[in-house]
């Protein structure tokens, strides 16, 4: 790298970005709008030098910042360190993931209790159930577990995901071959 030329460098992020590059003693701010500026605000010329600080190393290979043109070499090298931090970003998220405990669906939905309450109506107190298990038994609160093998599960005629809705009711409120609308 000669240091002598310049870099046409974009900023990718979505505000203002500002770099403060440090050269023979002196401290020199560089400032992009936002990317996608109307007036191309959001490019600037920077000096080659800039490509030897790890921090703006580091803001190319996290996407902040994108060289555009300059010396080949000099770009190559911005862009090999970028794909060397994203290929330990992306070890480090597998070694990571590997070591996750994956358990299942545990997520709750609530029912209302099916069983008969007071003058004819649903008792409709809350029950919890596992989404993975739900309509494996009939929706009772614990009042009225009790009445688990009063209740049938039947087919409607509602299709969801190409299967046909399955509900539970009363057995002893539903006539033989009869199912329910």
């Amino acid at each position: 790298m000669s240091g002598s030329g310049v870099l046409i460098v974009r900023n990718m992020h979505g505000g203002p970005t500002t770099f403060l590059h440090e050269h023979d003693g002196m401290k020199t701010p560089y400032e992009w709008f936002g990317a996608g500026d109307i007036d191309e605000r959001d490019i600037l010329e920077v000096p080659e030098s800039m490509a030897m600080s790890p921090h703006f190393r580091k803001a190319v290979a996290r996407g902040i910042l994108k060289v555009e043109e300059g010396d080949e070499d000099v770009i190559a090298s911005v862009n090999r360190a970028g794909m060397r931090w994203q290929e330990r970003q992306l070890q480090r998220r597998n070694e990571i993931e590997a070591q996750m405990d994956r358990q299942e669906d545990r997520s709750m939905v609530v029912i209302p209790c099916q069983a008969p309450g007071p003058r004819g109506s649903l008792c409709g107190a809350s029950v919890f159930e596992r989404e993975a298990t739900k309509g494996a038994k009939p929706p009772l609160c614990s009042a009225h577990q009790h009445l688990s093998t009063n209740f049938v599960q039947v087919e409607t005629d509602e299709i969801r995901n190409g299967k046909a809705v399955m509900i539970w009711v009363e057995a002893s409120k539903t006539a033989r071959n009869e199912i329910p609308g």
